[in-house]
């Protein structure tokens, strides 16, 4: 059964779909019910959002109900959302993106967990499900959610640190896809600021090139391009220097005992700090992953991309003023 439910589903299993009430089932009728095409008659609107589905047996036809109303809420979503949802000229505005989209994604799989099979009906062999999500429950789960993304939103806005301005525009995507959500169950938004126009003006509008002083430390070349280009993104013109206030990258490689003949271990470190011109530590940030592969190389390229996107999401550690 739970192989046709769509991704947004998966997590629906067994008495948590239906909670603590049994449907309401009949069976051998003469005829199919009228919320069998028009499951929304058989609800309560202000209250519920209901959908039906059918199949060759009880199971499916819930199965088939609760996909039903998935493709009724995103269907509805995609035609009244409000939000801007378009990349702006840099690849780390798709990236903050796309992982905004799966929060969204992860939220609405929780929202649909308040979903219920109503009732039940048979006929000429065939199975008939009605769904209902309970409004009220939905829409409390989404606001909590909207109002954590908005928090650390208003948290990082109020700093104006240039290096968080993916993680910010991140965070504007999932409260306002969120926020399309929330409408469509209680038929109005949430206003919050920053609004998408306001970050991008900001970042838009930010100096254009900073002086930094740059010191890498054993750093390998693909960690090296990594964070000068995320720098250079956020403002900074990165210049050499081994003294003075600037920013020490350090990479630390370890081997351990692994007892597989032709296979190594590795565990690597990747520091970074910003301190002062009297070499006082101002911020920083270290990042770690360990690998297993038949040579150090091959180690080092299996964590390099977990290890970018934690340096990636912890840059604003760094403390780095204009």
């Amino acid at each position: 059964m739970r192989a046709l439910l769509p991704l947004l589903l998966i997590s629906l299993a067994g008495c948590s779909l239906f909670g603590p009430a049994k449907p309401e089932t009949s069976e051998h009728a003469k005829e199919v019910p009228k919320w069998a095409y028009a499951p929304m008659e058989d609800c309560i609107e202000e209250r519920e959002l209901c959908a039906s589905g059918e199949g060759p047996t009880s199971p499916i036809a819930d199965a088939n109900a609760m996909k039903s109303l998935a493709a009724i809420f995103e269907t509805r979503i995609e035609g009244s959302t409000t939000s801007t949802m378009t990349a702006t000229g840099n690849g780390a505005f798709a990236q903050a993106q796309e992982t905004a989209a799966i929060s969204v994604r992860d939220e609405v799989k929780q929202t649909l967990e308040a979903a219920r099979v109503e009732k039940r009906h048979r006929f000429q062999k065939l199975s008939y499900s009605l769904v209902s999500l309970d409004k009220g429950k939905a829409s409390a789960n989404l606001r909590a959610a909207i109002d954590k993304a908005q928090a650390e939103l208003e948290a990082l806005w109020k700093r104006k640190d240039r290096t968080a301005w993916a993680r910010m525009w991140e965070l504007h995507h999932q409260r306002e896809g969120l926020n399309d959500r929330y409408n469509i169950l209680m038929g109005q938004r949430v206003t919050y600021s920053p609004s998408a126009q306001d970050l991008q003006q900001w970042y838009q509008s930010r100096r254009a090139e900073t002086p930094m002083g740059f010191d890498a430390q054993n750093l390998p070349t693909e960690f090296m391009g990594a964070l000068k280009a995320r720098l250079t993104n956020s403002g900074y013109r990165l210049f050499e220097l081994k003294s003075g206030a600037r920013l020490i990258t350090k990479w630390e490689a370890k081997q351990e005992h692994m007892n597989v003949e032709g296979f190594e271990k590795w565990f690597f470190i990747l520091t970074v700090e910003n301190v002062s011109k009297a070499g006082a530590k101002i911020g920083g940030l270290s990042v770690q992953e360990t690998a297993s592969g038949r040579s150090k190389a091959d180690c080092e390229m299996k964590v390099r991309e977990s290890l970018l996107k934690l340096m990636e999401s912890r840059l604003s550690e760094l403390n780095l003023q204009d």
